[in-house]
């Protein structure tokens, strides 16, 4: 259980030979208080987890994972996310959204930027705005509702 509101990570740099390693303070606040909100809204008859988790919002995700460089692990998660919440979804849709994202940003491993990096540029929701604006056909499913209540594009 975490008792205090900045964890400090070790974060080693995968990139490079000589694997320098870098110290993030990494603020948990935002996080604590969306929890805390989920935790109330679930108290209140809703949404919980499975509510919120659907084909789209699934979709969202990988788009966000593929725009920041990728992850053989995304696969692994979104499968199981997606059976533990009795959503169909499959490696040929997951191959389709993969083909079809810009990336916007490669986080390391797959490239040299950090979380801190992307924090510093405007952090997660940058990326999905980048995503959800100036394409010719969208990337996001905006309508997508978030543990906050709101939809992914109302945020």
């Amino acid at each position: 259980m975490l008792t205090k509101s900045v964890l400090m990570a070790r974060v080693e740099d995968v990139t490079s030979a000589k694997q320098t390693s870098v110290t993030t303070r990494l603020t948990l606040p935002s996080v604590s208080s969306t929890v805390s909100a989920a935790v109330a809204m679930a108290k209140k008859g809703g949404p919980v987890p499975r509510d919120l988790i659907t084909a789209e919002s699934l979709d969202n995700a990988l788009t966000l994972d593929m725009a920041m460089g990728g992850s053989t692990n995304t696969v692994l998660h979104t499968l199981a996310i997606a059976r533990e919440a009795g959503v169909e979804y499959g490696l040929k849709r997951m191959n389709e959204i993969s083909a079809a994202t810009p990336y916007v940003c490669k986080v390391a491993p797959s490239g040299h930027y950090h979380v801190a990096d992307v924090d510093r540029a405007g952090g997660i929701m940058a990326i999905l705005k980048r995503l959800s604006t100036g394409a010719k056909r969208p990337f996001l499913h905006l309508g997508c509702k978030t543990v906050s209540g709101k939809t992914l594009g109302a945020q």
